[in-house]
């Protein structure tokens, strides 16, 4: 063989390695975007799936109270606590908050007040916590519950709030009296049908003017008298009155509540 025929072969055969080796880096290229960009899309996947988790996690898990006045002065709050997701909660912490009054707070040892609690899926627990007013009259305000519980696919905490108010009337005996009270206060109008259910009149006692209403906690009384009617019958007016002249800021307070309340 020539060596012009050497030469023509050896330059046929670089040229296929060199186009070999082109396509072996294309094709290599080709599958690393390939796997990148599937690395990419479950990434992507995991992160929307993190996302969702988190907020059924969030939205599934949700706080609701009920308060119970005590004979002994105090309120019991009872925290429900429902975790509808398919996931347990393994250690929510939780703390209470009630502006800036002046109470003191019991609960249990082992309450979300206190310590770490775990709950199943698809559970509802109470937790329960009393407050009393260092004071020797009755609290009223807003108050707040947080928790908080881990993510269940990372360290992330999560957290809810639940916010509840406490009124006067709620802390209050209401007992049927003869007659109103020395010192008058204000007198408002009100449907005959909120007047019944928060004085707790029961549904067969007829509401007539002169009907007086006592509301008691301890050295706290204010009497609620009927003092007319609108003419279909559907308004009562009634008067607020105290024998204690300084009792205003706290009937003041239980005015506002009964037009909250009625609105």
């Amino acid at each position: 063989m020539s060596d012009n025929n050497t030469e023509e072969t050896n330059e046929l055969l670089k040229g296929a390695v060199d186009s070999l080796a082109e396509d072996v880096n294309h094709q290599r290229e080709e599958a690393y975007k390939a796997l990148n960009h599937a690395l990419e899309g479950n990434a992507k996947m995991m992160r929307l799936f993190g996302e969702l988790l988190e907020k059924s996690y969030v939205t599934k898990v949700q706080l609701s109270s009920e308060l119970k006045p005590t004979e002994d002065g105090h309120v019991q709050i009872d925290l429900t606590i429902n975790n509808s997701t398919p996931f347990p909660i393994v250690s929510m912490t939780g703390e209470f908050e009630f502006g800036d009054a002046e109470i003191e707070t019991f609960c249990k040892e082992d309450s979300v007040f206190q310590s770490n609690i775990y709950i199943e899926k698809f559970t509802k627990v109470v937790e329960s916590i009393r407050i009393q007013s260092t004071k020797d009259v009755p609290m009223y305000g807003q108050g707040m519950v947080r928790v908080e519980y881990p993510h269940p696919m990372n360290s992330k905490r999560l957290k809810l709030e639940h916010s509840f108010g406490i009124y006067v009337i709620d802390q209050l005996a209401k007992t049927s009296v003869d007659k109103s009270k020395a010192h008058k206060f204000e007198s408002k109008v009100y449907p005959v049908k909120f007047i019944r259910e928060i004085l707790e009149i029961h549904p067969i006692k007829g509401i007539e003017i002169g009907m007086c209403i006592e509301l008691s906690r301890k050295d706290f009384k204010v009497v609620c008298e009927v003092i007319g009617f609108s003419e279909d019958l559907e308004m009562v007016e009634i008067e607020f009155s105290s024998d204690i002249e300084n009792d205003t800021q706290l009937v003041s307070r239980l005015i506002e509540e009964f037009k909250a309340l009625s609105n």
